[in-house]
């Protein structure tokens, strides 16, 4: 599946899960990223491996649109994903919420910026 990072993804790309195929976190021991409050190493190596993952925006959507309540997506622990919950209950699209279009937009979506 090919995934466009220009965009927003469609709730069928969500759902397909094939995505998660192309992971950067696939084939690494995730383990550690479940724990309630992992330690800081732990989360350097979060970031690590998702920043350079391909589909990171459509992992951080699965986490949204599905209400995850465990581990790590599109490099944000679940702990970090409420204030993102927040402005998508407000009405606030996926697609704002994602940087969709803004390139200097970074892994860190401005979390505390809500």
């Amino acid at each position: 599946m090919a995934i466009d990072v220009k965009s927003a993804p469609t709730l069928r790309q969500i759902a397909d899960r094939s995505w998660m195929e192309q992971a950067s976190c696939r084939g690494v021991n995730t383990d550690r990223w479940f724990l309630a409050k992992p330690p800081k190493y732990v989360r350097r190596h979060i970031e690590r491996v998702c920043s350079s993952c391909p589909v990171t925006r459509l992992c951080l959507s699965y986490a949204l649109v599905n209400n995850d309540e465990f581990g790590a997506w599109g490099g944000y622990m679940v702990s970090e994903l409420q204030p993102l919950r927040r402005r998508i209950a407000s009405g606030e699209t996926l697609s704002s919420i994602l940087h969709v279009g803004v390139p200097e937009a970074g892994l860190r979506l401005g979390v505390d910026a809500a």
